[in-house]
């Protein structure tokens, strides 16, 4: 259970991570990436499609799905106990109080 603190915290947290979303779109590094991994893609699902069956292609993309869901799920607890670890210091400092 959460308290009202850590209620308010979590909806700000949110609201920032789509903000820093938002703000990748104008990273030329994050965008040149994203298109290369984009074009990529392309190119894998060709090389899928001349050599593998399809029952193959699921396995693989179901491997490759669910280790792109293992690390967002990493990224975003990391990212969350950050936030916990800096609400604690503040409490900590009397910035907050509990």
């Amino acid at each position: 259970m959460m308290t009202k603190l850590e209620e308010t915290l979590m909806a700000v947290v949110y609201d920032r991570k789509e903000v820093a979303c938002r703000r990748l779109e104008s990273n030329r590094q994050y965008m040149d990436a994203y298109t290369r991994q984009q074009e990529s893609d392309a190119h894998v699902e060709e090389i899928y499609r001349k050599r593998l069956s399809e029952d193959e292609i699921k396995i693989i993309r179901s491997h490759y799905e669910g280790e792109s869901e293992v690390t967002c799920m990493e990224s975003e607890e990391i990212y969350l106990q950050g936030v916990r670890d800096g609400v604690q210091l503040l409490i900590k400092l009397g910035v907050l109080s509990n």
